[in-house]
């Protein structure tokens, strides 16, 4: 039997396109989320020259002068280890 469908007058999404969509949208607010809640993932010891290598070089801009040594914000940090390969004194190192 050929029963005539009528259109929908709503677009429906593309198979699994809605969905793929909302289910990146949790994933990246759950990595988000969970970065925040972290501890930051490099420290800066008190070897630090404050050269100032490490905050020109960060991508994330996570990086800022502090008091006497350069400090590593955790909710900017994206732990991709820039500022470890960058530092001329090894003052740079993974928690």
């Amino acid at each position: 039997m050929n029963a005539m469908r009528t259109p929908s007058p709503y677009p429906l999404p593309r198979r699994g396109e809605g969905e793929k969509k909302h289910v990146f949208n949790r994933a990246t607010e759950a990595s988000i989320k969970s970065r925040k809640e972290r501890a930051v993932p490099h420290q800066i010891s008190d070897e630090c020259v404050s050269c100032g290598q490490c905050e020109s070089e960060c991508p994330a801009e996570a990086i800022h002068e502090g008091e006497g040594k350069y400090v590593i914000n955790p909710e900017k940090c994206t732990d991709c280890g820039t500022c470890v390969e960058i530092c001329p004194v090894e003052a740079i190192s993974p928690i």
